[in-house]
């Protein structure tokens, strides 16, 4: 197959550090998006090792649309979101044939044409019967086909002109592709080779655009990141195994010189992080995961005015469980994904927001702009309905991080009752923080600030099972400014910026 577009967007890939390296860079309004609940564990086979062919076989991640609305108007004229650098996690080990972390490929691709609220192949949580689906499964789900389509996902080789050998192949998902109604752009191509100094080590590597910032399109379907094993056969890919994802996890990999897939359960991903130059917003769940271990499940800085399980899980959502029962179970515990009866910690279920603002003037008050993303509840295409979607306040270029979702609302109105009635419950502050970044480092270890803000993490696990009507629940969301003195919104850009925003689908 082809791709429908390609072109790379004017950038350069530069390694700004390493993990292991004690030297940082100068610190930025960088801001950390965060795509896993960090390492936990190395598997033969994911990387190096048996089944794996060197310089063949690699590993891609997805990023929904959903986790891609940038709220500023970028180069492109349009809103956009603004990837600063990305960080990619593996460890070297055994005895080597080169010292070195090597990439043969790292590949960005932008898919749109489909329709980011009903996804092909990376599908949004759902419910049959009244029932979660997935809950019974043992972890690992199907992934979708989109409409015509036979294969999930394909091999392709690379156009001319990307900067890499013609003979380069990866895979990537058949997001409406073998049907000519989705495209895919690669939006930046390159590789890699970086002297270390010894094997034996876990690496988590920045890789950062210059001279600005990767930037998305609006409302696409998603970003598929791939990367193509070391040639050397001894660098292992970092997994999280304890995600809290309510259903298919959004990483898949190549075995077997290509020949073969590798799926891995929900609450599997590779463990890797992308970082934003407007303020960032990351969903927060109740601290569930099995090995009790996440960069945030016990902070020790500016927690919220009400926790009560004393942190949280700032992980990649597939999705949330109102009692923490529902879902895929996690085959470690036998628990579903978010139950905090297979934690260490235990706990009860909660949902709320943890947001880096990494700007350099001096912090102020924000709230989180929630609703009902009406959008996702009825899987309606946002390119139909895109004009009137968008509240355009404050200077020019800025809107809200949510719809105006009465455009498409079977409800009364807009703003939402639940956007009224919870502003004040989602005050947050972004201040500097001791605690450590999502990789485990010391703040600023990367020159990236760590001021964050956590909101109230709300109790959830009391409410009426959301598949009793048939349908999941959608719920969007986003950081935006308050004044000082709690008159209105705050919109000037040099005091409070608007943040990126996302949506999660709530399933029982």
């Amino acid at each position: 197959m082809t791709f429908a577009k390609h072109f790379v967007r004017g950038l350069a890939l530069g390694a700004m550090g390493l993990g292991l390296s004690t030297a940082a860079s100068a610190q930025n309004a960088t801001n950390w998006h965060v795509l896993s609940n960090g390492l936990d564990a190395l598997y033969l086979g994911i990387g190096g090792g048996s089944g794996q062919v060197p310089g063949a076989d690699g590993i891609g991640s997805w990023i929904d649309g959903n986790d891609l609305k940038g709220n500023h108007i970028t180069g492109f004229g349009q809103f956009g979101y603004r990837q600063v650098s990305f960080f990619t996690s593996e460890c070297v080990l055994g005895a080597p044939p080169a010292i070195a972390l090597n990439f043969p490929a790292i590949v960005f691709i932008e898919f749109d044409g489909r329709n980011q609220n009903r996804q092909d192949i990376f599908t949004r949580p759902n419910c049959v019967l009244g029932i979660p689906s997935g809950t019974t499964t043992g972890g690992a789900l199907p992934y979708g086909l989109s409409p015509g389509a036979s294969a999930n996902f394909l091999l392709t080789g690379l156009p001319s002109g990307v900067g890499l050998p013609s003979s380069t192949a990866i895979l990537i998902p058949n997001n409406g592709l073998t049907t000519s109604t989705g495209s895919a752009t690669i939006i930046a191509a390159a590789s890699a080779n970086l002297a270390i100094a010894s094997t034996g080590f876990c690496w988590n590597v920045e890789f950062t655009w210059l001279p600005s910032a990767l930037v998305s399109f609006d409302r696409v379907d998603g970003w598929w990141h791939w990367q193509t094993n070391s040639v050397n056969n001894n660098q292992y890919w970092a997994m999280s195994n304890d995600e809290l994802n309510s259903y298919s996890s959004n990483t898949v990999g190549l075995a077997g010189g290509q020949t073969a897939l590798q799926a891995f359960f929900a609450s599997f991903e590779y463990e890797w992080h992308s970082t934003s130059f407007d303020p960032v917003t990351n969903t927060t769940l109740n601290p569930a995961g099995a090995n009790g271990a996440g960069p945030y499940y016990a902070p020790t800085g500016t927690t919220p005015t009400f926790n009560p399980n004393g942190g949280w899980d700032a992980g990649r959502h597939g999705g949330v469980s109102l009692s923490g029962l529902g879902g895929t179970l996690n085959p470690i515990t036998g628990q579903g994904t978010q139950n905090p009866a297979g934690s260490p910690l235990g706990g009860i279920p909660t949902y709320g927001y943890m947001v880096w603002d990494n700007d350099p003037f001096t912090p102020g008050l924000r709230t989180i702009w929630h609703q009902v993303d009406w959008g996702g509840v009825l899987g309606v295409n946002p390119d139909l309905v895109a004009p009137a979607q968008d509240a355009l306040v404050g200077p020019p270029g800025t809107r809200l991080p949510v719809s105006i979702s009465a455009v498409y609302n079977p409800g009364p109105g807009w703003p939402q009752a639940v956007s009224l009635g919870q502003f004040t419950l989602m005050f947050h502050t972004a201040v500097a923080q001791p605690d450590t970044d999502p990789l485990g480092f010391a703040a600023g270890s990367f020159g990236i600030l760590g001021k964050w803000a956590a909101t109230n993490q709300l109790p959830i696990g009391g409410l009426s099972p959301v598949c009793a009507i048939g349908l999941p629940v959608a719920i969007e969301g986003g950081s935006i400014g308050v004044k000082s003195d709690l008159s209105d919104f705050e919109f000037d850009p040099s005091l409070r910026r608007m943040g990126t925003g996302t949506s999660v689908t709530v399933i029982d």
